[in-house]
């Protein structure tokens, strides 16, 4: 079996942001019209011929970038709840800013994935 990965095309926070959404509210960003655009010439790669299933977080912008995908070659759509990126913060209550989200993930990369003091949430549990 061969497995490809496949990041979402460019997103967009613009709607989420002017919504005042919060923690997870901010992965309901989606694509802009060129992110759309790039998935859609994505989805005419040649490899999809061969591809048996798509396999998705449930972040828009990853489900937006697998439609265009699916919608070209017909094939199956999981989701996948468990397939994300890194959080930088797992309560979910934060608002995450760019600059925030930024700072966060320098403290993550400083120290090796473990979450301290200075970090989003206030535990000291090791990030996945």
């Amino acid at each position: 079996m061969k497995v490809y990965l496949i990041r979402h095309s460019e997103p967009t926070y613009q709607q989420v942001t002017t919504a005042g959404l919060t923690g997870f509210g901010r992965e309901l960003g989606g694509l802009t019209d060129r992110g759309i655009m790039l998935a859609q010439q994505c989805a005419q790669q040649p490899l999809f011929a061969q591809v048996q299933l798509i396999l998705s977080s449930p972040y828009t912008r990853a489900l937006q970038t697998a439609l265009e995908i699916v919608r070209f070659n017909d094939i199956p759509l999981k989701v996948e709840l468990g397939l994300h990126e890194w959080l930088p913060d797992n309560t979910g209550s934060r608002t995450d800013t760019d600059e925030q989200a930024t700072t966060a993930y320098k403290l993550y990369r400083q120290h090796a994935g473990k979450r301290t003091t200075a970090s989003p949430s206030p535990t000291n549990q090791q990030l996945k």
